[in-house]
């Protein structure tokens, strides 16, 4: 007799491809895809963070249950997710090939151990047990979950954890489309960018004048007319992980693109300050309308281009003819043709002007 577990699972499974192919935007994807595990993977709590797919960096995040609306620990919860040492934390699964973890299973019961439990989920939200997930297609991470359950309630269990690094590669594609369902990547004339730094306690202590409006533009749910723009879970892992990089490489740059609720593209870039009047560990943050090059291979990707595919359309986008195409990548010119042909059936257009116009127009 098959397991009531087992048909919930593949009910959900069904839920979950139907909905990755329903053409939602991706706030709304996220949305249902929560409601449709919590039957097969109940959950006191969640959150669900977009990932930018070159870099593995948060680029966005959505929180539910009782605690989605406290923004008090967003700033540490970041900080250690990306700058303690931590084999559970996202950047590490990624590394590590891991689709799921259960940090019961993890810890062997001792959740207390992960920097991020100890430190802000135990205490501050009474989590007794947390399911990781991450949500990659073939060659690019697009997603990253985690489901929480106090410690009055039992632990997750390994048929949860498999559950959910099963469905790894259907909610990717969901994100993926979730992304194309809006394309705004024309930024507005003029627009100045924001310069935020960030001292080694983890405050901003300067802001540029227009670093409030872009802020605004980072979050994805409704704020009060009255409340401050807020500083999300990415900033400070983008802070985080930019202190990492730079003991790797002094001169290193981080970035994390984002794409907004209203459908435009913003970039932030993150490195650690270095001259006779910074301290030890300020960190600068820039946040721009991205210009259209710079989102250019994240959406070619997110329709699902394979490397060499991106490679011809980009260089399409960037006006080379097919000859020029050829030999930059030595190929034929028959081979190139082949490419396109594929590249306009997987974006959904028909010649290269209708190629163009997807990409860097409005949608």
């Amino acid at each position: 007799m098959v397991s009531a577990m087992r048909i919930a699972a593949q009910r959900a499974r069904r839920e979950l491809e139907l909905l990755a192919r329903a053409g939602l935007d991706l706030a709304s994807f996220v949305d249902e895809v929560m409601s449709a595990l919590q039957p097969v993977v109940p959950s006191a709590g969640s959150c669900f963070a977009t990932l930018d797919p070159a870099t593995g960096l948060i680029s966005g995040s959505f929180k539910y249950g009782p605690h989605a609306a406290d923004r008090r620990y967003d700033a540490a919860w970041g900080l250690i997710e990306f700058g303690e040492p931590d084999e559970t934390s996202f950047h590490r699964l990624l590394e590590r090939g891991v689709d799921a973890v259960s940090m019961s299973v993890e810890t062997d019961g001792q959740v207390h151990r992960s920097p991020r439990l100890g430190a802000v989920l135990i205490p501050a939200f009474g989590v007794g047990d947390e399911l990781r997930a991450i949500c990659r297609d073939r060659t690019s991470p697009w997603g990253a979950l985690s489901l929480f359950r106090p410690q009055k309630d039992i632990a997750f269990s390994v048929a949860e954890t498999c559950f959910m690094a099963s469905v790894s590669g259907v909610i990717a594609h969901g994100v993926r489309q979730g992304i194309l369902r809006q394309r705004a990547v024309t930024p507005p004339s003029a627009s100045a960018p924001a310069v935020l730094i960030v001292d080694a306690r983890g405050e901003v202590h300067l802001r540029s004048a227009h670093a409030e409006g872009l802020l605004a533009l980072l979050e994805w749910r409704e704020r009060p007319h009255s409340a401050p723009a807020t500083f999300p879970p990415l900033f400070w892992t983008l802070v985080a992980a930019a202190r990492v990089h730079a003991q790797q490489d002094p001169q290193s740059s981080t970035h994390t693109r984002v794409r907004t609720a209203q459908g435009g593209w913003l970039v932030l870039h993150a490195a650690p300050l270095h001259g006779p009047d910074s301290r030890p560990g300020d960190v600068a943050v820039t946040i721009t309308h991205a210009r259209a090059p710079e989102v250019m291979s994240l959406l070619l990707a997110a329709s699902g281009l394979t490397d060499r595919e991106c490679q011809v359309a980009e260089l399409v986008l960037r006006g080379a003819s097919t000859k020029e195409i050829a030999a930059t990548l030595c190929l034929s010119p028959y081979t190139v043709q082949d490419h396109l042909k594929v590249v306009f059936g997987k974006v959904g257009v028909r010649s290269r002007r209708e190629l163009i116009s997807r990409i860097y127009v409005t949608g």
